[in-house]
């Protein structure tokens, strides 16, 4: 698995992307997660497991909006442990099936 493919269509250079409502009130759902997440671990110092599951789906959901790549390593593997890129970044990953 060797990373030898870009994405065909670069993020612009402009600095807003537009969302569509849908997609902006997964994005604020997210944020509302988040929030009432650290709220109740600020109140209660304990994590509701339902709460976590929540929010991975919900953090899923934005990953499929925008795209986010798992950044490639210097030998061309995925570096699953790193921070998620943006598709147009040098180190985006893209899985290329090897014949």
């Amino acid at each position: 698995m060797k990373n030898h493919t870009r994405p065909t269509k670069k993020f612009s250079q402009k600095k807003y992307i537009t969302l569509t409502k849908d997609d902006t009130l997964k994005v604020l759902s997210l944020y509302n997660t988040i929030n009432n997440m650290l709220n109740d671990v600020g109140e209660t110092l304990d994590i509701d497991l339902s709460m976590l599951k929540d929010l991975r789906s919900k953090s899923s959901t934005i990953d499929d909006i925008f795209n986010f790549r798992g950044k490639v390593q210097d030998n061309g593997d995925v570096w699953h442990w790193a921070d998620s890129v943006l598709p147009d970044d040098d180190k985006a990953y893209y899985y290329h099936e090897t014949d």
